[in-house]
């Protein structure tokens, strides 16, 4: 699965949790730009989904998103030379160290593929390399395949950031500039803005109630705090 498609998978797994939260029957269809359709019997409206991320830069973006990505990609290339290795179906949760420069150790594959014929079926094993690498690796019965959703633990944890009305006003300004592309597709757009507290990168809380929010042309605007709530912010009401 590439990168977009990863990213279109969990901008979809934030829409259908946003739809939960509101109890909202809609059939959701892929677009881009914007993109989501949410089709009802009498309507046609466009989500357009943007994650509010940690030390957000304005070229460069999140330094903490960057390096979940960087963390993310090592892991991907680790499970496909477990698996090229002739890996039996496993799960692997990985304690690195902060920061995107970082290199896993280069006898941990051999170790994983030579740990697994000793682990019986959902068994877990601790494995540590020096100071900085710790991992929990769990043998997964064969009709897992080639289960390469292996994760970094410490992107899960971390401080909390406040959002302020300015950030959210700047990421809105941002991308009303693209309202005329998402017009093509429905009448009604609506921007969807997320903070995934179950991520370094996203943890975020708010501020304060937010008063005077300018759409800036989109019919309505909301703020996920994913998983648990959301609050329409260009008119402060909670869902």
């Amino acid at each position: 699965m590439s990168s977009l498609q990863r990213q279109k998978e969990k901008e979809r797994i934030y829409l259908d949790r946003f739809l939960s939260l509101l109890r909202c029957r809609a059939i959701v269809v892929d677009s881009d730009p914007p993109d989501f359709l949410l089709r009802t019997p009498t309507s046609t409206t466009g989500v357009e989904v943007t994650e509010l991320l940690k030390n957000d830069q304005p070229v460069s973006g999140s330094l903490a998103k960057r390096a979940e990505r960087n963390r993310e990609r090592m892991l991907q290339a680790l499970a496909t030379q477990y698996y090229d290795g002739g890996g039996e179906p496993a799960n692997l949760q990985a304690l690195w160290p902060s920061g995107s420069i970082f290199a896993p150790s280069s006898g941990l594959i051999g170790k994983l593929l030579e740990l697994r014929n000793s682990l019986s079926e959902w068994e877990q094993a601790r494995l540590e390399f020096g100071n900085d690498e710790v991992y929990y690796f769990r043998a997964l019965p064969p009709a897992a395949g080639h289960y390469n959703r292996w994760i970094c633990v410490s992107d899960s944890v971390g401080w909390v950031a406040k959002i302020s009305q300015a950030d959210l006003e700047a990421r809105i300004r941002s991308k009303s500039a693209k309202l005329p592309m998402y017009k093509l597709k429905a009448e009604r757009v609506g921007l969807l803005i997320v903070a995934d507290q179950l991520t370094n990168a996203g943890r975020r809380r708010m501020e304060a109630p937010f008063a005077g929010i300018d759409a800036c042309g989109f019919d309505e605007v909301h703020l996920l705090l994913y998983p648990d709530q959301t609050v329409r912010i260009d008119r402060g009401v909670a869902s």
